[in-house]
């Protein structure tokens, strides 16, 4: 990791935290075969930034590194499947035309091991580390996820000339102790398995987590390093995810379940939308969802609507569905601080009454600030004339 991090340091002017998350990067990827799920890298800033030269460095510090100025969709999964290697793709456009959705829809079955695609009556593996220098980071939310984000900012320092020659001296130094490092310690970390302590972080920064600390095998300091860098890159990717629309649907579903009236059991889809619709106002977000796409939401979220006579379709309110709700909306993240105001709270003072909410692990604030909880058998009704989002 020294060694690494020097290289980095003499030839490229990253910010430290940036520096060290790619070192993390280079060393994980001689272990990539080991894991089930592998990180991107994007890296990220305008032309002569230093892009390509970070990228070329990457492809002799990384595990059988592929350095490409341009790939085809064919090109990607068939050197994918027979190398296995780091595919390093620089200068790469994130147009509109067909061509690059074919491969970013590639790039987002390549991260996963075990998924193929099927060309030609064959199997393709696409499974391996994948290092993508652009101008602008991808705009797929899904694609993003799948890696971390290196900026290449303005040069602040004189730095040396990566030569052809310079390049291939790094290259014989380093790459003998890299493989050296991987055959020493192929077999221990193979049953290695590191456990997160960190219950903030997202699903997917964890599965990004557990790939860059294998090779770390154990050392606490390191790993300690590895989560305060890892964690900006978690609040951004918590920020981005709380944009979807199946968030702001899952927190109106959250919202009407803890506002529910006194002797209503139903809740209608044109219900959630129009409380969703709200939500996407407060939030400044564009989306603009009809009735429809909810319903196409709330199915894909596993709470399948019904035909609730004259009043279209929607949810009939029950013991299993109160659960369902609390339960995935930890899932997504939601906390009852993202309600606006909190509708389980009273009006004295920040204690909550909703025992799903304390048995799920929702009472947060936005700040992460455990709430109180005060047993209590129901919620007051809500009167029908206000927000669903106010309090009574």
């Amino acid at each position: 990791m020294r060694d690494i991090n020097e290289v980095l340091e003499n030839y490229v002017d990253l910010d430290p935290p940036d520096r060290k998350l790619t070192a993390y990067f280079a060393l994980s990827s001689w272990f990539s075969d080991l894991l089930h799920v592998v990180p991107y890298l994007w890296i990220v800033g305008p032309i002569g930034f230093g892009k390509t030269t970070l990228v070329r460095l990457l492809s002799v510090l990384c595990r059988r590194g592929i350095l490409v100025g341009d790939i085809s969709s064919a090109g990607l999964y068939s050197v994918s499947d027979s190398l296995h290697p780091t595919v390093l793709l620089d200068d790469f456009d994130y147009g509109l035309d067909s061509r690059t959705r074919d491969l970013l829809r590639l790039l987002r079955n390549g991260s996963t091991a075990g998924l193929r695609v099927i060309r030609a009556a064959r199997a393709y593996q696409l499974f391996g580390p994948k290092v993508i220098s652009s101008r602008q980071g991808p705009n797929d939310a899904a694609l993003k996820s799948r890696g971390l984000v290196v900026v290449a900012p303005p040069f602040s320092r004189v730095l040396s000339v990566l030569s052809n020659d310079a390049l291939e001296e790094v290259q014989h130094r380093l790459q003998p102790n890299l493989l050296r490092f991987r055959l020493e310690n192929y077999l221990r970390l193979t049953h290695h398995e590191y456990t997160i302590s960190a219950s903030s972080l997202t699903p997917r920064i964890k599965d990004i987590v557990r790939a860059l600390a294998l090779p770390l095998m154990g050392d606490v300091e390191f790993e300690r390093e590895l989560l305060e860098i890892v964690e900006p890159h978690n609040m951004e990717a918590t920020v981005e995810h709380h944009s979807e629309p199946e968030w702001f649907v899952m927190l109106a579903l959250l919202a009407n379940v803890h506002n529910r009236l006194e002797g209503v059991d139903m809740l209608t889809v044109m219900k959630v939308k129009e409380d969703v619709e709200s939500l996407l106002k407060q939030a400044s977000e564009p989306h603009q969802l009809t009735a429809r796409k909810v319903g196409a939401i709330l199915k894909s979220l596993g709470f399948r609507t019904k035909k609730l006579g004259s009043w279209g379709r929607g949810l009939r309110f029950s013991r299993d569905l109160i659960l369902a709700v609390h339960v995935k909306a930890k899932r997504l993240g939601i906390c009852v601080g993202d309600l606006r105001p909190p509708a389980p709270f009273k009006e004295s003072g920040p204690a909550t009454y909703c025992r799903d909410c304390y048995e799920q692990g929702l009472l947060y604030d936005n700040d992460g600030k455990e709430l109180p909880y005060v047993e209590a058998e129901e919620f007051l009704p809500v009167p029908q004339n206000i927000d669903p989002f106010e309090r009574s």
